[in-house]
């Protein structure tokens, strides 16, 4: 990874106000999330919460724990092109993300090699 800073949107006070900016025009971008366990008592049940990841190529990224409407703006924040690719697996979180992002005309949305294989063949 050159260059890239990650922020992280979290309500931890030492992580708030942490901020990173993109410092030329977006023109591609990728979004996936995952699960994180966090720790409980010994004996207690598991307790698991989603988060999103998005990577603005080249530049910066940025995770955001259980928000996606903070991702969304932080994206929207950003310099973009007139055209933004926009890659993801198959997941209809990630989409729904993207219909979010830019406007319809600017971004070219690509589903990633892997995904796209188990779907298609």
């Amino acid at each position: 990874m050159a260059n890239t800073s990650l922020i992280i949107a979290c309500s931890d006070p030492f992580l708030q106000g942490t901020t990173a900016e993109a410092t030329e025009q977006v023109k591609a971008l990728s979004i996936d999330g995952g699960n994180v366990r966090l720790r409980t008592a010994l004996g207690e049940e598991s307790i698991w919460r989603n988060y999103k990841a998005v990577k603005l190529h080249g530049q910066v990224a940025a995770a955001f724990f259980q928000n996606n409407a903070d991702l969304v703006a932080w994206v929207n924040s950003q310099l973009k092109s007139e055209a933004i690719t926009c890659l993801g697996d198959g997941h209809d979180g990630v989409w729904n993300l993207f219909n979010q992002i830019g406007t319809i005309e600017q971004r070219r949305e690509v589903l990633d090699w892997y995904q796209g294989n188990r779907k298609f063949t």
